[in-house]
């Protein structure tokens, strides 16, 4: 029996509330962060962005200006100016840096200037993370022309020319990255960053290849680590290892930048149940979660098989109402606060200072209080 529209309307527009509230509070902690490190965020990956090649990609792209192609979404959020566009990782890497001290390796040159207490070179890295991430989005951007209904020539020609614009650019900025690896001059960095690219890549074939008999947390766990986790925990990692930091700290910075992973994830997975109606979905905690459900379920498996695409939007209206229903809630709560309860003692090694109350506060944004 299918559900009204009123109720899940009012359901989602309820949490949709909350949810705003809470990306409030994150993009609060993260614009107080940002004053700590001294280095606007904004300036990541400039470098990159405004380089020749760049220059030139941007020309080309004035062609499908006016089309749909989820690229120009992705561009536009570069020069954006609003909090929600701020370089979450890149921060997150200054702000471990900052915490962790000074514990320099004797031949690291320590006449090159500090800024707020971070070198150089952790400044770099955390350009490194941004255009990694930057990248990735670029390249997820790409759309799968089979699946096009439209019947106009034109629109397909600009989705087709969106692709290979974005294949280009997304490795255009992969290069530079690798590249800026190379400048470091750390081969332990280097292969934990590359490992990274590795799991952003291997995370969009598990998107593509799951069904629902292997929708469940394991699943979650493995994707969400791939696909966002990773490079948070090893960008952390490599900050201290850069500098020559124990092997401990270098550990517990891994687990701090895990367990922050999975908590945004766990957030971003609830804005996506509101705010969008694509398959997506699928991959989020609250729908594998409520997936135990025969009802949820069967309703994947309709979704996998609807091509119409006026019942699919039906569909997916039914799966988010339900999925946002019974337990789900308390469940998401419980491994929002787990995973920002590990985030916290991963702290504990960390001298205080304004860095690390950053970070504890950047944690506590991330988890879901509901």
């Amino acid at each position: 029996m299918l559900l009204s529209r009123q109720s899940p309307n009012a359901n989602l527009s309820i949490r949709r509330q909350f949810w705003s509230t809470r990306h409030d509070d994150l993009n609060r902690a993260l614009s107080e962060a940002e004053k700590i490190v001294g280095y606007p965020t904004s300036f990541l990956n400039l470098r990159y962005l405004l380089s020749d090649e760049i220059s030139n990609i941007a020309m080309y792209m004035k062609r499908f200006a006016m089309s749909k192609h989820p690229m120009l979404r992705t561009a536009r959020g570069f020069v954006s100016d609003d909090n929600q566009t701020m370089q979450t990782r890149g921060l997150l890497v200054l702000l471990i840096s900052k915490a962790s001290g000074q514990c320099m390796k004797n031949e690291l040159n320590m006449d090159q200037e500090l800024v707020a207490d971070i070198h150089s070179s952790q400044r770099q890295l955390a350009d490194i993370t941004e255009t990694i991430h930057t990248a990735s989005l670029v390249h997820t951007g790409i759309v799968d022309l089979a699946s096009i209904s439209s019947s106009s020539k034109c629109y397909q020609e600009d989705m087709e020319f969106g692709n290979k614009m974005a294949v280009l650019s997304g490795d255009f900025l992969l290069a530079n990255a690798c590249t800026g690896l190379a400048e470091l001059k750390d081969t332990e960095v280097v292969q934990m960053i590359s490992e990274v690219i590795g799991h952003l890549m291997e995370g969009e074939f598990l998107k593509i290849t799951f069904n629902a008999d292997n929708l469940n947390l394991e699943f979650w766990n493995e994707l969400s680590f791939k696909c966002k986790a990773s490079l948070m925990a090893n960008s952390c990692k490599a900050a201290l290892k850069i500098v020559g930091h124990s092997v401990e700290l270098q550990e517990t910075a891994f687990e701090f930048g895990k367990n922050i992973g999975f908590a945004h994830q766990l957030k971003k997975d609830l804005q996506a149940l509101h705010d969008e109606k694509s398959t997506t979905i699928l991959h989020t905690a609250p729908v594998i979660i409520s997936s135990k459900q025969p009802h949820v379920k069967t309703l994947i498996m309709q979704i996998l098989a609807e091509k119409n695409t006026e019942k699919l939007d039906d569909l997916l209206q039914e799966l988010a109402f339900t999925a946002s229903q019974g337990e789900t809630s308390s469940t998401m709560k419980d491994l929002s606060l787990g995973y920002g309860k590990k985030a916290l003692q991963s702290l504990q090694l960390f001298p205080d200072s304004d860095a690390k109350q950053a970070l504890v506060n950047i944690a506590n944004s991330c988890t879901l209080q509901v």
